[in-house]
C-alpha cells in the first residue's frame, strides 16, 4: 500500500458504495482529505455483529516490541501476514477496508520524487485491506 492516499467522495458515496449499515460519529457530510498520510484518522468499514459499519481509525499499527518509539507500519506483505508476530492477532480476527479514492506512488527523478496521483476512471471510492488492532481506548488500522 502506498504512503499517502485522498479521499474525496461525499460521505452519500461511501455509504451506497461499501453498503454501510451505520455511521459512526465525527463524519463530517462532505469533507474532503487529499494527502492522508500515516498516522491520521482514516474512515474504515468494519463487520460489526451482522452489519457494516463507517468508523474512524488511526492509520499505522503500532507494533508491541516497539510501543516506546512509537514508529507506525502501514504496509504489510501478503506472503507473509498470517505469520509476523506484528500482523498474525489482527490478520486472524480484525480486519477492515480503509476507505480511498485515490492514491500517491513516488518516483524518483532527477529533480528528485515526483509523485504521480492514481484513481479509477470512474473516480469512485475504493478499499484498502486493513488490520485493526483495539484496546485501551484506541483504534489502529
Amino acid at each position: 500500500m502506498c504512503g499517502r492516499f485522498t479521499l474525496r467522495t461525499r460521505l452519500v458515496g461511501i455509504v451506497e458504495g461499501f453498503g454501510v449499515d451505520e455511521v459512526g460519529e465525527g463524519f463530517i457530510k462532505d469533507s474532503a482529505s487529499y494527502n492522508i498520510a500515516p498516522s491520521r484518522q482514516v474512515a474504515v468499514v468494519t463487520q460489526e455483529g451482522g452489519s457494516r459499519r463507517l468508523t474512524r481509525a488511526r492509520w499505522g499499527l503500532i507494533p508491541k516490541w516497539d510501543a516506546q518509539k512509537g514508529k507506525l507500519l502501514f504496509n504489510a506483505r501478503a506472503e507473509t501476514v498470517a505469520r509476523k508476530p506484528t500482523f498474525k492477532k489482527a490478520f486472524m480476527g480484525s480486519r477492515c477496508i480503509i476507505v480511498a479514492d485515490g492514491f500517491y506512488e513516488w518516483k524518483r527523478g532527477r529533480a528528485g520524487k515526483v509523485p504521480y496521483y492514481f484513481r479509477l476512471a470512474t473516480a469512485a471510492p475504493f478499499g484498502f485491506a486493513g488490520l485493526m488492532e483495539r484496546g485501551e481506548g484506541r483504534r489502529e488500522c
